[in-house]
């Protein structure tokens, strides 16, 4: 007769084997999806010089497409007589794939911007400005807070066009001061259309026209707006470069967009569950970070 122990390790094997299979069946599918998402924008781009693009920090923020959180199995008895809550760690999806929001709209069109990044169709690049405002703020809102968070830029350099900056104490006030103190052009005349809370994104669209950038991505819905509806003010400034969303930079070039659930178990290191998604759909927050069976979505 088998044993117990026997057919719980058959048993183990069978469920590890299933797993397997289904990783990697997801995996070709995933990114045969995202090569069919490029292939009209690739042949496009092959062309021509790659795109130039100034990434947003805004950005950064949103290509963080899956949390690692903690999956609550509840309470077991540790030999019978110790309680112990019992879990584990899990990559999730932040949308399910039904979202419809605006926001989501954008990020899945940066899952095939980065993939034309990373075959060198289109360069993304940062600044000192950018830089300097991404150091103010936690390091996991633009790069993920968990060990198995998935971020769309992962591994894509992004050199920075003019240097660096580095604010030490007040970075923030330091930062706008010594924008609204610049006398460069066409920075202070087109800073001139927008109210001073905008001067860093104008600064930014200031940098991408200083180095011949072909467009500020960003999802900053409310200065594009603003910017678009300066329209024939702008004009006299020859502006090369103006701010883009990454939809309207897809839909220019033939991309189309990727339901970013899709990307679940690209590089996971810890268990995938693409049927979940965070609370709410917005990013899990390093205090909010725990999700148990019955919160399931």
């Amino acid at each position: 007769m088998i044993s117990a122990a026997a057919r719980y390790f058959s048993v183990a094997r069978a469920k590890g084997l299933r797993h397997r299979v289904r990783q990697s069946t997801w995996r070709l599918v995933a990114e045969g999806c995202i090569k069919l998402s490029v292939l009209e924008a690739a042949h496009r781009l092959s062309k021509s010089e790659p795109i130039v693009l100034l990434v947003d920090n805004s950005v950064l923020g949103h290509a963080v497409t899956h949390d690692t959180v903690w999956i609550d199995t509840g309470t077991k008895m540790w030999g019978g007589t110790v309680p112990v809550q019992t879990g584990y760690a899990a990559r999730i999806p932040v949308h399910r794939p039904d979202n419809n929001s605006r926001i989501y709209r954008e990020v899945t069109y940066l899952v095939g911007i980065a993939e034309l990044a990373r075959r060198g169709l289109i360069r993304l690049v940062t600044s000192s400005e950018l830089m300097s405002e991404w150091l103010r703020h936690p390091i996991g809102r633009f790069s993920g807070y968990g060990w198995d968070d998935h971020h769309l830029f992962e591994g894509i350099e992004m050199p920075s066009v003019d240097g660096y900056v580095l604010d030490l104490k007040d970075a923030k006030q330091r930062q706008l001061q010594r924008l609204s103190a610049s006398s460069e052009q066409p920075f202070k005349d087109l800073s001139s259309h927008f109210p001073p809370k905008d001067n860093l994104d104008v600064w930014h669209v200031h940098t991408a026209h200083r180095y011949g950038i072909h467009g500020f991505l960003t999802v900053d819905f409310g200065f594009v707006e603003k910017f678009e509806k300066q329209g024939e003010k702008l004009k006299p400034y020859g502006l090369v470069s103006r701010p883009v969303l990454p939809s309207d930079l897809g839909q220019s070039i033939g991309l189309r967009p990727i339901p970013t659930f899709m990307l679940s178990y690209r590089n996971a290191r810890f268990a995938v569950h693409p049927e979940l998604s965070s609370p709410d759909q917005k990013r899990a927050s390093p205090n909010r970070r725990a999700k148990s069976r019955g919160d399931e979505q």
